[in-house]
């Protein structure tokens, strides 16, 4: 299945970074990608490592991380070992509270992507899930349409 993200070269760059901390991992690994306003990256770090089929998303932990470096947005992300890029029922639970939580610190979550060695789904884009605070300086980063400012059409 070919993901429904518009492929653009911030995405294209963060899937490398995040891709080139996991090997070939057997165990799922969660990673966050700290962001300014402008979208250029101020951090990245690994914030859990779990088993063949789970991991935990530390949401306290992220977002504290995400405030002392001043991000305004994060950008998340897990493998899925087995190769398969479709988000669990818990992954959609645990990004909507991430979501919840980072907006209400202000506090964008761009997206959480669930990659394997080939491929990635984004969760936002394959629930249609609206940001809780939207901005058009994420653009660069692949805002849905919805969120675009009027007259600005998808390329």
């Amino acid at each position: 299945m070919q993901p429904k993200v518009s492929i653009c070269p911030h995405l294209i760059d963060a899937l490398q970074l995040f891709r080139s901390h996991l090997g070939c991992a057997s165990i799922e690994i969660l990673q966050a990608l700290y962001l300014d306003p402008d979208g250029r990256r101020l951090g990245h770090r690994i914030h859990s490592f779990g088993t063949a089929d789970q991991t935990w998303m530390p949401v306290q932990g992220i977002l504290g991380l995400a405030v002392h470096l001043g991000a305004s947005a994060v950008l998340i992300a897990h493998n899925h070992p087995n190769g398969v890029p479709h988000p669990s029922v818990q992954d959609r639970r645990a990004t909507l509270q991430m979501a919840r939580a980072a907006a209400d610190r202000g506090i964008l979550l761009v997206d959480h992507l669930v990659l394997t060695q080939t491929e990635f789904c984004s969760i936002r884009e394959r629930f249609e899930m609206r940001p809780l605070r939207c901005s058009a300086r994420y653009l660069g980063w692949c805002t849905p349409p919805s969120c675009w400012p009027r007259g600005v059409r998808q390329a």
